[in-house]
C-alpha cells in the first residue's frame, strides 16, 4: 500500500509538470519550479517538526501540488488577458499577480480552515492529511505568488523574454457568465441538497475505519 501511495505521488507530480510545461511553455516551467520548491518546503517542514507521513498525508501532498499550480493557472490566465488587451509584458505580469492574488488567497484561506478543523477533530490518519495540506497551502502562498513573480520579473527586466507565449485550446470566448448566476445558484443548491439527502440516508455506511475506530491490519503471505 505504501509503495502504491508513493507511486501515485510520482505519477501525479510528473503529470502536472508535463502539462504545465506543454501548455504554458516558459511560464509553465516557472510554475513547475515553484511547485517542486513547494514540495521541498513541505518535506523539510515535516522533518523539522518530526511529523511522519501517513498515506492520507501523501494525499495531502498531492493535493498541495495541484493547488500550487492552480494558483499559477489563475495568474497566467490573467496575464494572458492583459497581454491581449495590449499591455506591456511588465504591466501584464504586475496586474496578473496583483489581480489574481485575492482569488488565490481566498481559496487557500478556506482550505486552511478546513485543514485546521480536520486536525482538531480527526483521527491520527486524518491529522496526517491535515498537517501536510496545511503546510503545503502556507508554502504555496510563498512559492506560487512570490517566487514565481520574482523569476518572471527578473527575466523581463533582464530582457531575457519579450512576451509570454502560451497554448490556447479554447480561444476567445464571449460568454456572459454573470448573467447565468441565478440558474447556477439554483442548480448548485439542488445538487447540494441531493448530496446531503443521500449522505443522511446511508447513515453509518458513510464512514470507514478512520471515523468508526478500530485497527485495520494488512498481511501478505509468501
Amino acid at each position: 500500500v505504501q509503495s502504491k501511495g508513493v507511486f501515485a505521488l510520482w505519477v501525479s507530480t510528473l503529470a502536472i509538470i508535463a502539462f504545465m510545461a506543454y501548455y504554458y511553455l516558459l511560464a509553465g516551467l516557472v510554475a513547475d519550479f515553484a511547485m517542486l520548491l513547494n514540495l521541498l518546503f513541505i518535506v523539510a517542514s515535516m522533518a523539522l517538526i518530526d511529523a511522519a507521513f501517513t498515506l492520507p498525508g501523501l494525499a495531502g501532498l498531492v493535493l498541495s501540488a495541484g493547488m500550487a499550480v492552480d494558483a499559477n493557472v489563475l495568474i497566467y490566465e490573467r496575464i494572458r488577458e492583459e497581454l491581449q488587451r495590449g499591455a506591456s509584458l511588465r504591466m501584464a505580469i504586475h496586474n496578473g499577480f496583483e489581480k489574481a492574488f485575492t482569488a488565490i488567497f481566498d481559496s487557500n484561506l478556506t482550505t486552511l480552515i478546513t485543514a485546521v478543523i480536520l486536525y482538531w477533530i480527526g483521527t491520527d490518519q486524518v491529522k496526517g492529511f491535515a498537517v501536510s495540506l496545511f503546510i503545503g497551502l502556507v508554502m504555496n502562498l510563498f512559492t506560487a505568488v512570490f517566487v514565481s513573480r520574482v523569476i518572471l520579473e527578473v527575466l523581463e527586466r533582464s530582457r531575457s523574454i519579450k512576451t509570454l507565449k502560451m497554448q490556447s485550446w479554447i480561444g476567445f470566448t464571449n460568454i456572459d457568465f454573470v448573467a447565468m448566476q441565478n440558474p447556477a445558484i439554483i442548480a448548485s443548491s439542488v445538487f447540494v441538497l441531493i448530496g446531503l439527502g443521500v449522505f443522511i440516508s446511508r447513515g453509518s455506511d458513510n464512514y470507514d475505519i478512520d471515523f468508526t475506530g478500530g485497527t485495520m491490519i494488512s498481511m501478505q503471505f509468501k
